[in-house]
């Protein structure tokens, strides 16, 4: 965890106790691990990014080594999940998301809307997992059922490809 804040975030109780103490020890928060809905499975990790002012800048070397460890530990890709927010919103809504693969191999920037992202993930989970996930009949019980309040638009296609 770095020393100082740089923006500003909500303040945990253990980051700020964290951060009041020496510099002989350290932690990092993994933001993101993609998992299976229905068997839990890990599949991916990723570190979300506040894309100020579009500059695309991830973390030192150093900063990733954590999540290149992990990531190479459970053979998982690891990005970063830049986003851009509109902040005239009382919500800071998401205008946009670039995607930036760095496990196993290097992937140029991936510019994406975020409904484009939302199928990026199911792409991830439901099309790449799903038809090998341990728990296959759950993972299709829960696409169908959606209990959700949110729109699920692409629900059909998945359960086709689930229900193979």
């Amino acid at each position: 965890m770095p020393r100082d804040k740089v923006f500003s975030v909500q303040n945990s109780p253990f980051s700020t106790w964290h951060r009041n103490h020496h510099d002989g020890i350290s932690y990092a928060d993994l933001d993101v691990l993609g998992l299976c809905p229905a068997c839990a499975k890990i599949l991916y990790i990723a570190d979300t990014i506040y894309n100020r002012n579009d500059q695309f800048k991830g973390k030192s070397h150093w900063l990733r080594s954590p999540y290149f460890q992990v990531a190479e530990a459970l053979n998982v890709p690891y990005f970063e999940f830049f986003y851009t927010v509109d902040e005239t919103t009382p919500e800071r809504d998401i205008t946009a998301f670039t995607v930036k693969r760095l496990r196993p191999y290097k992937q140029e920037l991936m510019f994406l809307t975020p409904d484009e992202m939302l199928q990026y993930l199911e792409y991830k989970t439901l099309i790449q997992h799903g038809p090998n996930c341990d728990n296959r009949e759950y993972l299709l019980e829960r696409v169908k059922a959606n209990k959700s309040q949110n729109l699920f638009a692409r629900k059909y296609q998945y359960v086709q490809i689930l229900s193979c």
